[in-house]
């Protein structure tokens, strides 16, 4: 029982330290892709408007402009606030996924197989990046996924800089994993050398009992 819960207990810290460093990762860049695509939004269709308007006077143009900035700026941070809560989510399932990628096939990956888990955890972490923000964004906006219009590019474009952005994190991630490991056996091997050290000093049994003093 004992074995089984120090098992449990080492499963979570190890599937915990993927999950809060994905997820970290997931609100950094999900707070400024979703700043950078909510005012990116409004700035199009503002600026969409402002020119098809016809013979705009001066008034009305400096009026548009601040309204397009204040839009902007507005747009920008619900953005932001929403693409740092997804982002997180987003983050936290791909840390869950590559810990149960790392721990099934690469928990002590040999030296010829660290490219190949690298790539593995980036395809990982894009694939799922790339639909979870599609269906996001088509619940947020209203867009069904049925439309083949211009409309659905703003649901494919964001997903697809989304997955770039996580085939990234993904690869820093496995990279983390596979320096912690070096690091790992590096302590291993000098614990080992200095237990080493320290039995060839200890005194034998038989030095107790003078066996081996000269005579």
């Amino acid at each position: 029982m004992t074995w089984l819960l120090r098992s449990l207990a080492a499963t979570l810290r190890f599937t915990w330290a993927f999950v809060w460093r994905a997820a970290l990762s997931g609100l950094s860049g999900g707070a400024g892709l979703g700043g950078l695509f909510g005012g990116g939004l409004v700035l199009i269709l503002a600026v969409g408007a402002l020119v098809s308007s016809r013979n705009p006077s001066v008034g009305d143009l400096a009026r548009s402009v601040v309204g397009i900035i204040g839009w902007f700026l507005a747009a920008g941070m619900i953005g932001a606030v929403l693409g740092a809560g997804a982002g997180v989510l987003l983050g936290a399932i791909n840390g869950l996924a590559l810990a149960v990628l790392t721990g099934l096939w690469f928990r002590r990956p040999p030296e010829g197989e660290a490219p190949r888990y690298v790539t593995a955890a980036r395809v990982i972490a894009a694939t799922l990046s790339l639909p979870v923000v599609v269906i996001v964004l088509a619940l947020l906006l209203r867009i069904p996924l049925t439309r083949t219009d211009s409309a659905l590019a703003i649901l494919i474009l964001p997903g697809l800089i989304a997955a770039g952005y996580f085939w990234r994190a993904g690869g820093r991630l496995a990279g983390w994993y596979l320096q912690a490991e070096d690091d790992a056996r590096w302590a291993a091997g000098l614990r080992a050398e200095a237990n080493a050290r320290q039995a060839r000093r200890a005194p034998q049994p038989a030095d107790y009992l003078g066996l081996h003093r000269p005579l």
